[in-house]
């Protein structure tokens, strides 16, 4: 984890935590350093194959995408410079592809029905306690397996239409 300090935190890997086993690459983005820290912790508690970073907001989010590779985004909405929703935005139009889960503390059924139309993967709100943690562990988890797999049906696709063209 890459916490306010900037520093990497090495932790163990259980076997078997991913269908593929591959490490996830999480970038919390939140406006208040504390709540992006509290996530990262609590996600990578929650699930031992997620490597988790934080930016404390929206701009230094854009360039860590931009330096970094990154298997998915969580954002919080209230942020000092971008929403998450223009932040949705931005990260659409440089990454369209990339897992984005907007994670917040005061949702609502229109601040969902915006996230949606700007082509938010999953729309999660912060509850009390820690277990809503445990289900946005599930969710990235479920959102990267997925894109993995599209990416590697689409690869298959190219492999066989290669095949076609030289037989």
């Amino acid at each position: 984890m890459t916490g306010k300090s900037g520093g990497k935190r090495k932790r163990d890997r259980r076997p078997g935590s991913s269908p593929d086993d591959r490490p996830i690459r999480v970038l919390v983005v939140d406006g208040d350093p504390d709540a992006a820290d509290i996530t990262a912790e609590l996600l990578e508690r929650s699930a031992a194959e997620l490597s988790v970073a934080v930016a404390g907001d929206a701009r230094t989010g854009l360039d860590r995408l931009e330096d970094d590779r990154f298997d998915c985004v969580v954002s919080d909405h209230e942020m000092p410079d971008m929403n998450g929703i223009e932040f949705l935005e931005a990260v659409r139009r440089r990454r369209p592809e990339l897992p984005f889960v907007l994670f917040v503390g005061e949702g609502s059924e229109d601040l969902a029905s915006r996230a949606i139309t700007a082509g938010v993967t999953d729309y999660v709100q912060r509850q009390e306690g820690t277990d809503h943690y445990e289900l946005l562990a599930r969710r990235l988890r479920s959102a990267v397996d997925g894109r993995r797999a599209e990416r590697e049906v689409s690869a298959l696709d190219r492999i066989d239409r290669t095949v076609r063209r030289t037989v």
